[in-house]
């Protein structure tokens, strides 16, 4: 029980620094893997979603920039995406939650 309390003590820390401000921006090409979007104040590591047509979301994170672009690299299938698809940074929590899942495993 007190590993659970640690575990809820530490997301309540995390709901409280939240940033609920939702930054979108779209995808402006594709080149092999690399995906290039205008993304506002995306920062290099940062995880982010792609909106396909199609309804699929494509998990994604910020691996460099080009002049005002982010340049993504893919988790998954990049089938779907085209230019002006969605780019959505994740929240701080859905960061936090996708590396404890990571390290849950070792």
């Amino acid at each position: 029980m007190d590993r659970l309390n640690q575990r809820f003590s530490s997301y309540l820390n995390l709901v409280n620094i939240l940033d609920t401000i939702r930054l979108d921006g779209k995808v402006s090409q594709v080149v092999g893997l690399v995906i290039e979007a205008t993304l506002p104040d995306g920062t290099l590591g940062e995880m982010c979603e792609i909106y396909t047509k199609s309804g699929n979301v494509i998990k994604a994170e910020i691996v460099g920039f080009r002049g005002d672009r982010v340049l993504l690299l893919p988790f998954s299938e990049t089938v779907g995406i085209s230019p002006g698809s969605q780019v959505r940074l994740c929240p701080l929590h859905y960061r936090y939650l996708l590396d404890l899942s990571f390290w849950e495993g070792f």
